[in-house]
Formats: structure tokens, sequence, C-alpha cells
């Protein structure tokens, strides 16, 4: 059925010989920016690099993260193991 589904962005960090990082949690957002914000301060460890567009801080050379569009059933958005990490606003407008 139309609806049901839900279009969410998981981010996925990779340690550096492209493995999956133990104990890193899957990390849902509902929208790409927020993600993409998300990864960007996790790859140069600067949490200001993706509102200023420029880091001076050089890559991180310990892992990579990016994010990966996935469907996700409507029911499961926001119950353990399928919570957001967008700000609240943006959770609300997305998922209700």
């Amino acid at each position: 059925m139309k609806g049901d589904t839900l279009f969410v962005f998981l981010l996925i960090c990779l340690a550096r010989g492209q493995e999956p990082i133990p104990d890193f949690p899957p990390q849902y957002f509902a929208t790409l920016t927020s993600c993409s914000d998300y990864s960007i301060a996790l790859n140069y460890g600067d949490p200001k690099a993706a509102t200023r567009g420029i880091s001076m801080r050089s890559h991180n050379r310990h892992f990579q993260c990016y994010c990966e569009p996935r469907e996700l059933e409507r029911k499961l958005a926001n119950t353990p193991g399928y919570l957001f990490r967008d700000n609240l606003e943006t959770r609300k407008t997305v998922v209700e």
C-alpha cells in the first residue's frame, strides 16, 4: 500500500579498511540534509563544517561516513532501533 513506507537515510561509517565499525549503532535520518551534516561533522571532526561549507581541518583518517537511502516501514519509524537523529521539528514534519 502506498504510504506504508518512508524514504529515510542511514548513516554508514566504515573503518579505513572498509569494514563496518563495531559498536556503531545504525543512525537513521528523515532528511538527507541532516544526515549529510552529521556525516561531514564526523568525517572532518568539526561540528560546524557543514554550516560553513568548508573546514580548515583535514579529513578523518580513521573512518569514513556517508549516507545511504533506505526504505522503512512507517510503523517502525521512531521505535527502538529506528530512532531518527534529526532535530525535533524535522522529525515531526516528516514522520507524522
